[in-house]
């Protein structure tokens, strides 16, 4: 009895030690949205290897090196809320499972519910290590604000108005 509860301790201290060696480390990944054109994006603090492309106005393709795999756990759509319309998201996704990622900025829709700068997993690469993703919009005051040319449209038609009052009242 007491070398079957001895070699029992061995097998779950060996289980734990495996497992925990087997777990590795966090690759983290960050991406800041600084404005509809700018996405600053790192892996554990570090911009090299990574290229970003701006597609659009709130559209990026990620290309991280090959060692990276995204969503090999079954997800392809990652969403954080957008901080000034929670009705709107930033969605990042990945449907090829490989080592790039698209990101969409001011979407309509943040599948998953995760707040904006909140630790999502979006992968793994080849040492069996977790990619945990955090994304931060930054863009999000900037694009609460109207345009400068919406100020300038709105001041020629509130000249036009008011010429236009102003002939009337000479024509009267």
């Amino acid at each position: 009895m007491k070398i079957m509860l001895v070699a029992l301790a061995m097998v779950i201290t060996l289980a734990l030690l495996t497992q925990s060696v087997v777990a590795g480390t966090l690759q983290l990944i960050i991406m800041t949205e600084n404005s509809p054109s700018s996405l600053a994006v790192t892996l554990n603090g570090s911009s090299s290897n990574i290229t970003v492309t701006n597609t659009s106005a709130d559209h990026w393709t990620l290309t991280f090196p090959t060692t990276i795999r995204f969503n090999e756990n079954g997800t392809s759509v990652f969403g954080w809320i957008e901080p000034d319309n929670s009705a709107n998201g930033n969605i990042v996704s990945s449907p090829l499972q490989d080592n790039v990622l698209f990101v969409v900025s001011d979407a309509l829709g943040h599948p998953g519910d995760h707040t904006d700068g909140a630790f999502v997993v979006v992968g793994n690469d080849t040492g069996s290590n977790e990619e945990v993703a955090r994304f931060f919009d930054q863009a999000a005051a900037i694009e609460a604000a109207p345009e400068p040319a919406t100020w300038g449209v709105g001041a020629l038609l509130a000249g036009s108005l008011f010429f236009q009052f102003f002939l009337r009242k000479r024509a009267a």
